[in-house]
């Protein structure tokens, strides 16, 4: 496996479909709180993967398996104030893995990229967002060493 820093334009099909993979695990696990379906076009995806490769703040990686894409990190540094975290820190915004390409390391290697470059980028701090629901990404972040450190909750009211 190789783990690359970037990707190429022809990536981006891939890459999307990538993405979808993560939006229909949210659309299965909270269709009965989402009043309407997630609807960001290909386009609008594609836009935005050619705006996160040419930032070179952000760390985009992918992972090729055999010269097959089979992953990717995003991640960036935010630097505004928070009375209540830590900063600078670097954020992953997504992690995604092919399903016919989990179990087999590839999300704990672009994670570890990922921290090597908020190393390189002089951060040692990194957090992440996680739906409650995915425990297989729960049980692979805590693995890696992550912690809770806050916990956001919700009540869905009937309406009236």
């Amino acid at each position: 496996m190789d783990i690359e820093h970037g990707a190429k334009l022809e990536d981006i099909p891939e890459l999307i479909k990538l993405h979808r993979y993560g939006e229909e695990l949210l659309e299965a696990n909270r269709s009965q709180f989402l009043t309407d379906p997630i609807i960001i076009t290909d386009e609008q995806l594609k836009g935005d993967f050619m705006e996160w490769l040419e930032d070179p703040d952000i760390g985009f990686f992918v992972a090729r398996e055999n010269g097959n894409l089979a992953g990717f990190a995003l991640a960036m540094v935010v630097e505004e104030p928070d009375d209540l975290i830590n900063i600078p820190y670097v954020s992953i915004n997504e992690l995604a893995v092919g399903k016919e390409f989990q179990g087999f390391g590839i999300g704990t290697a672009l994670m570890k990229r990922v921290e090597d470059w908020a190393l390189e980028n002089g951060i040692n701090i990194v957090q992440l967002n996680v739906w409650e629901f995915n425990q297989k990404a729960k049980t692979l972040y805590e693995k890696l060493g992550f912690k809770t450190i806050q916990c956001q909750m919700e009540k869905v009211l009937d309406k009236r």
